[in-house]
């Protein structure tokens, strides 16, 4: 097999970061030119972050290990290569992730239920469990809201993010 670099054949298109950096930089400058802040828009979605930085970790640790070693866990070890491909996975998934939480949040989901079941004919229980899916998507974001604003008038939500109710805990606790 001349000219084989990895296990597989597709080995050398996951580790290309080009491509996907590319395409996240101009979905960022759509997001910006439709209307969307791209801050705000990722900083609604830190759930997909997490779980593209896990997407990236596992990958960092399960791909072929090629070039010198950047950090070893005895066991494991991630190396340049893997790093690369992880890095090239989490900007893929980022690039395809996005557009759709975008269209989760700018979507009427009657306007939806009415252009799946006219437009595409699909048949009434699919049309049906996407309103139902996209309209709970939408309670959902309010009762986060909701329970942020509960939070904070109790006194327990100063700052934002996940971390936000700390600091006060630990100005009560060494007082």
């Amino acid at each position: 097999m001349r000219g084989h670099r990895g296990a597989y054949p597709g080995g050398d298109l996951i580790k290309d970061p080009v491509s996907a950096t590319v395409m996240l930089v101009l979905e960022l400058v759509g997001f910006t030119v439709v209307g969307f802040r791209p801050v705000n828009l990722l900083a609604r979605a830190w759930p997909i972050l997490v779980a593209v930085a896990s997407t990236g970790w596992s990958v960092a640790i399960l791909v072929n290990k090629t070039g010198p070693v950047i950090l070893d866990f005895g066991v494991n070890s991630i190396t340049q290569g893997s790093l690369a491909a992880a890095v090239s996975m989490m900007l893929r998934s980022l690039a395809m992730v996005l557009p759709t939480f975008a269209f989760v949040l700018s979507t009427d989901p009657t306007d939806l239920g009415d252009s799946l079941a006219q437009t595409f004919r699909l048949p009434a229980r699919f049309v049906l469990a996407a309103l139902a899916a996209l309209r709970l998507v939408g309670i959902l974001f309010g009762e986060w809201n909701t329970l942020g604003q509960a939070r904070r008038a109790r006194g327990l939500g100063a700052g934002q993010g996940p971390w936000g109710g700390c600091a006060p805990v630990r100005g009560r606790c060494s007082r």
